[in-house]
């Protein structure tokens, strides 16, 4: 056995043992250890959460945390304590966000006004009149929620007042009516709020609200069915919940595993654990797996004879701890998701690259000359892209070493629906330089990269299409990117959306999608044909050129070359929409022989020759789509202005 002191990193990632016996630097003792080891990417997660919560204790003993993928099991607190460290643990990484703490925040800042004499309402000020319903109806809708309520339910043996919190449920916070003694109603207010804030400040009150709301908004995206979201045990203690179904179990478990590896005892084996492989002495001990969402489906329906009539994705008391704390793992970005980088490389890594705030942490210390600043682009922004791009660059530290594929785990809201899925992408070196490097050659203007214009879309909220659900142009975008796939779909979509929405704001999304398609080809052609298309950039201009220059042409015919400029976006779009309508629907069938059909029959009307560009693209399969979008956003006036000293002919 080798001899050491403290818990360090260690190389060997293939040893399924939970747990690894060493002796300390003292000759006469023996220090076991908890080993955390790898897994899949929400085991991997809970191990970044284990870390976490490790993390946590240490520095509530003030002790000095380091980075280690074993635990001494003898500084491990009893599973009371540890409970306890598992809820507020959680409580301080979720509970700053949730509408409890803007809830007890505003009960704060109300009772603040009213003892320095400042709570007052002047009834005849709308504004002033409609921004305190909006703040008392903050503070109704987050305490008298469902799950508000049960929380209380669970501790009421052990808090005080609760009277105050029954009067609260009885009678809301609402401002007088007309017809009520104004004064007298108002002071009665004053007294609920300071009541409430009172009952609201006993510390098992505000982490068991804050605690709640953390359960059914953060919590129950990853795992449910069991503990205290359980249906059945809504109403009971949270933290004897913790204690009964993880902690006691997981504590219990490590000291019998300990006794049957000195061997002090053999445990018969009903079950193995699917993640960890250990044996479970005993089926009440077996945590079906099917409490994670989204990974498997309910053990009790998997009657088939591929399981042989007996499943077995059961988990060991241990490693169901670790997959419950999952959540604590994954990290919520500004757009509301769950982001986690899955990396097996080592726990330090998949730590540095799970890092609460990019900012603080060590991962982008060193850019090794690779694109911009994150922050710059982004305006400190947390994004999905940030994180990813943190990862690379921290993966690509050291050169030398051969980049394995990484995962991208996506914890998102569904589309057009109330739950919510896993969204998976894996990248590697190629993409980042194809992020931040790539770039066309010899351009006398600069163009912006794929990074820049992701950065661009980042900040466009999610719009709402023809059909009245939310489409979110960033994320779209971002998965193509990071799939390696085209962006021909999407601006499809965007082009048919703007259309029916008749008016040209769209081109805020039209034109950074663009610029990101002609990277991507750019990159495809460079890698696997042998001419380079370095003019691929001047053919995509060209073609925009032309198609602008042919929108002036329909807009003039139309109502006159005097009268363009009176026309509204909508009246313009109206215009063109029958022959970008056509054309797009040419391209989305990759139908090129009709594309030029539309483009003769188009430019016959006008008496003018179709651009030699066309000509020149129909020689590459890859690059025509390119070429005929660019001609399309010409056309709808999202990607080229013309001067007036433009004449057709300079087109071709």
């Amino acid at each position: 056995m080798n001899t050491r002191g403290h818990a360090k990193m260690s190389n060997d990632r293939t040893t399924p043992l939970l747990f690894d016996f060493a002796e300390s630097d003292s000759a006469d003792k023996t220090t076991n250890y908890l080993k955390l080891t790898p897994g899949d990417f929400l085991k991997n997660a809970g191990n970044v959460g284990f870390l976490r919560l490790w993390e946590f204790i240490c520095r509530d003993r003030g002790e000095e945390f380091e980075i280690v993928d074993e635990i001494p099991i003898e500084k491990l607190p009893d599973e009371k304590k540890l409970a306890q460290y598992i809820m507020d643990l959680y409580v301080s990484e979720y509970g700053g966000d949730s509408k409890v703490q803007k809830a007890f925040d505003k009960l704060d800042e109300l009772v603040e006004r009213i003892e320095s004499g400042q709570f007052s309402i002047r009834f005849e000020n709308r504004e002033e009149e409609s921004k305190f319903k909006d703040e008392l109806k903050l503070i109704n809708d987050a305490l008298t929620a469902a799950s508000i309520k049960s929380g209380v339910e669970g501790v009421k043996e052990n808090v005080d007042s609760l009277n105050l919190y029954s009067d609260f449920l009885k009678h809301k916070l609402s401002l007088p009516k007309p017809k009520d003694d104004q004064q007298t109603a108002l002071n009665e207010l004053k007294v609920q709020i300071k009541n409430l804030r009172t009952f609201c400040n006993q510390p098992l009150i505000r982490q068991t609200f804050l605690f709640k709301s953390v359960a059914y908004n953060v919590i129950n995206r990853f795992w449910t069915d069991k503990c205290f979201l359980l249906r059945a045990n809504a109403k009971k203690n949270m933290a004897t919940l913790v204690e009964e179904d993880f902690t006691k179990p997981f504590i219990k478990s490590i000291k019998n595993n300990l006794t049957t590896n000195n061997g002090v005892k053999t445990a018969k084996s009903a079950i193995g654990c699917i993640s960890c492989t250990r044996a479970i002495s005993k089926m009440s001990e077996a945590v079906p797996l099917s409490f994670m969402i989204d990974v498997i489906d309910d053990l009790a329906r998997k009657t088939s004879s591929f399981w042989n009539h007996n499943p077995d994705a059961y988990l060991c008391p241990v490693c169901a701890l670790i997959y419950s704390l999952a959540p604590l793992g994954f990290r919520r970005v500004d757009s509301g998701d769950f982001v986690f980088i899955n990396s097996n490389e080592s726990l330090k890594t998949l730590w540095l690259n799970n890092a609460k705030k990019i900012d603080d942490s060590e991962v982008l210390k060193e850019q090794v000359g690779v694109g911009e600043d994150v922050g710059d682009l982004d305006g400190g922004a947390d994004t999905v892209l940030r994180r990813v791009d943190a990862a690379l660059l921290n993966l690509l530290d050291d050169k030398s070493k051969i980049l394995s594929n990484v995962q991208t785990i996506v914890r998102t809201k569904q589309e057009n629906g109330d739950g919510f899925t896993y969204q998976f992408n894996v990248f590697d070196r190629d993409l980042l330089y194809l992020i931040h490097k790539e770039m066309f050659p010899n351009l006398k203007a600069p163009f912006p990269t794929i990074r820049q214009n992701l950065a661009k879309l980042a900040i466009r909220k999610p719009f709402m299409t023809s059909n009245g659900s939310y489409f979110n142009v960033y994320r779209h975008c971002l998965d193509n990117v990071l799939t390696y796939q085209n962006q021909y779909n999407l601006l499809y979509m965007l082009v048919l959306e703007s259309l029916k929405d008749k008016a040209s704001w769209l081109n805020v999304f039209l034109a950074p999608v663009f610029h990101i398609q002609c990277l991507q080809t750019y990159h495809a052609l460079k890698r696997k044909e042998k001419e380079s298309m370095e003019n691929i950039s001047g053919l995509q201009s060209h073609a925009a050129k032309a198609g602008a220059l042919m929108r002036t042409k329909l807009l003039a015919n139309a109502v006159g070359s005097e009268n363009v400029a009176k026309l509204t976006s909508e009246r313009q779009e109206d215009i063109v929409r029958g022959v970008v309508y056509r054309l797009a629907n040419a391209l989305k069938t990759c139908n090129f022989e009709q594309f030029i059909d539309i483009l003769i029959r188009l430019y016959a009307s006008s008496k003018e020759s179709i651009p030699t560009v066309f000509m020149t693209a129909l020689r590459n399969e890859t690059a025509f789509p390119l070429i005929g979008y660019a001609y399309i956003l010409g056309l709808k006036g999202a990607l080229y202005q013309p001067k007036k000293s433009d004449e057709p002919d300079s087109v071709a």
